[in-house]
């Protein structure tokens, strides 16, 4: 293990007890606080069992540190068969699930804490996982040996802030009795995907996005790939997101977005979003933070580009 403060590799796991406010209304106070403590303390075991160190335990959920990513993956199988081996256990009544992501990569040891990129990721595919799921990434599934990989399949994508391009998340299928979808392989990108690109102009400025996973930022910030120096946009008010082939108007302002799809000219109705998602047409206009209608409105303006 890398010393205080040091760089290393290791796998890190979130286990969240799924429906913990359900157990609240549904027992109590007192009688849902006994249920979680019996639950956490039978995924501290497992975690035990596997070469595992508990790092923190934030109300339901716990955080854990593995030495390789066999182990987080055979911890976080072992969790969800072990809660459900031991459901009656726990609560005759309401059997308590879980949701685990866990990620192998750098962290960053200190103070009995970890932190780094594989936390963050880790954080973010168990967010994605439901009740009764292992969600991990390709990466991790890389590092995996034997026949544990046979157990991922690939299901989605998913952006991750302050990072360059999508996650290729994995399901793993711990449970073969479980009444689940299983899925062959990653949702495809539409036909003709890496021929597309996107035209972004504002003024006299104008880029080009053609990079699947590839984040184009608009803002009053110097730092964005396109500068909207406006009274009414935010620093970072707004990313493009080419995801699957298609082009997504991701809002993160405080004034929103005000989009018309195909332009001033098209009749269409004027779309309003804030800290919301909006696909992308063929071509339209948006202004940052005031409507495209206003008088002082700037337009950027956006166009598929021939390839």
């Amino acid at each position: 293990m890398a010393s205080d403060g040091g760089l290393s590799k290791a796998a890190v796991l979130f286990a969240d007890i799924s429906g913990s406010t359900q157990l609240y209304v549904q027992h109590g106070d007192t009688t849902a606080r006994t249920i979680i403590a019996k639950a956490l303390e039978y995924l501290t075991g497992v975690t035990r069992e596997h070469q595992g160190v508990v790092i923190k335990t934030i109300g339901d959920e716990v955080m854990c540190r593995f030495p390789t990513a066999d182990a987080a993956f055979d911890a976080a199988v072992g969790m969800q068969r072990t809660l459900k081996e031991n459901a009656n256990e726990i609560t005759d009544k309401t059997r308590v699930c879980i949701r685990v992501g866990l990620q192998w990569g750098e962290v960053v040891n200190q103070g009995g804490d970890v932190f780094g990129d594989a936390v963050n990721v880790a954080a973010r595919v168990a967010a994605v996982a439901k009740r009764d799921q292992i969600v991990t990434t390709e990466q991790t599934v890389e590092a995996l040996t034997g026949e544990r990989a046979d157990m991922a399949r690939q299901f989605d994508r998913v952006a991750l802030k302050g990072r360059e391009g999508e996650l290729v998340l994995h399901m793993i299928d711990w449970d073969d009795e479980a009444d689940a979808t299983r899925m062959r392989t990653v949702t495809p990108a539409a036909p003709g995907a890496s021929e597309k690109k996107l035209q972004v102009t504002f003024g006299d400025k104008s880029v080009l996005l053609f990079t699947e996973g590839k984040t184009l930022t608009l803002g009053r910030s110097a730092e964005c790939s396109l500068v909207v120096a406006t009274g009414f946009a935010s620093r970072l008010h707004a990313k493009v997101i080419m995801r699957r082939g298609r082009f997504v108007l991701a809002d993160e302002s405080t004034n929103g977005t005000y989009i018309v799809p195909g332009g001033l000219g098209s009749g269409a109705q004027e779309v309003f979003i804030k800290r919301e998602e909006f696909l992308l047409p063929d071509k339209g206009v948006f202004s940052l933070g005031q409507s495209c209608a206003a008088g002082d409105a700037r337009l950027v303006q956006f166009a598929l580009a021939s390839s």
